[in-house]
């Protein structure tokens, strides 16, 4: 195997430069040691970790006193197929948070095409300020409503 030329070896520093610096994420690694030296830089980065977790990761199962069903996903908000709804209480991580809280969906998509509304703890299903509505698909995406409280896909 020959050797790398210079301009590959410099793409290579710069991709791996650019993904150390992604790790970071949105941590404030100044302030934490500053506050705590290095074991408070170790466990705040931890737990940032666990807060971007909480944030990005829905895993769980809904329980509710009346029958609801779907069947229903969707891939980064660009391929939404199915249907859904249901309102009762979501065990496990969801909505920022860990264990039982209120959860809301209604949704359905056609992979180019969809619509959603999501509402966690606090919410009016029938109020829908209260609630993350917004399109999902390619085209969804670009139609109204452009989204609730949170503006941006789930």
């Amino acid at each position: 195997m020959g050797k790398i030329p210079l301009v590959g070896r410099l793409a290579l520093g710069l991709v791996l430069v650019a993904a150390l610096a992604g790790v970071q994420a949105c941590s404030p690694f100044a302030k934490a040691a500053d506050e705590g030296g290095a074991g408070n830089v170790v466990g705040s980065y931890l737990w940032w970790r666990v807060e971007d977790m909480l944030e990005t990761v829905d895993i769980g199962f809904t329980v509710s006193k009346e029958p609801y069903g779907g069947l229903y996903g969707h891939f980064a908000s660009l391929t939404p197929f199915g249907a859904i709804y249901l309102d009762g209480n979501f065990i496990g991580i969801g909505g920022g948070q860990i264990g039982v809280t209120r959860h809301y969906i209604a949704g359905m998509g056609a992979l180019v095409w969809g619509y959603e509304e999501v509402g966690w703890q606090t919410y009016d299903r029938h109020d829908l300020s209260t609630v993350q509505a917004l399109g999902v698909g390619p085209i969804g995406l670009l139609a109204p409503p452009y989204g609730g409280p949170a503006s941006a896909p789930s």
